[in-house]
C-alpha cells in the first residue's frame, strides 16, 4: 500500500487516514521516498523538509490516535517565490479569475 501512497490525492489520502487504512507518517515517507526516486532526475525539489515533515506526520498521528479529528488541510495564500501574500485579479482569459503574487503585474 505505501508504494501507491504518492499516487493518490489529498482527499483521498484524509479519508484513508481517518478510517486507519494509513497514517501521515506513511504518506510522508511514500512522497519522501519518491522524491528521492525522481528528483535527482527532474531537479525539481530544491529543498526537501524532511525532518519538518515526519515531525508533523507523527504530531497528527498522535492525535488521531487520541481520537482528535485533525482540521481540513489550508490552502497557502503566500506567493511559493517571494512569499507575498496573494491577490485574486480578473484577467481575460480562459478562466475569470487567478491568484498572482502581488509583485507580480497585472495582465
Amino acid at each position: 500500500m505505501a508504494g501507491e501512497l504518492w499516487t493518490r490525492n489529498a482527499r483521498d489520502l484524509a479519508a484513508m487516514i481517518a478510517r486507519g487504512e494509513t497514517t501521515s507518517t506513511a504518506v510522508i515517507e511514500a512522497h519522501l521516498d519518491r522524491i528521492a526516486t525522481v528528483n535527482p532526475s527532474l531537479n525539481a525539489v530544491v529543498v526537501v523538509l524532511t525532518d519538518d515533515a515526519l515531525k508533523a506526520a507523527a504530531e497528527a498521528d498522535r492525535a488521531v490516535a487520541a481520537g482528535q479529528t485533525l482540521p481540513p488541510a489550508k490552502r497557502s495564500r503566500r506567493c511559493t517565490v517571494c512569499h507575498s501574500r496573494l491577490r485574486t485579479i480578473s484577467t481575460w482569459r480562459a478562466s475569470p479569475r487567478r491568484t498572482a503574487c502581488q509583485r507580480s503585474p497585472a495582465p
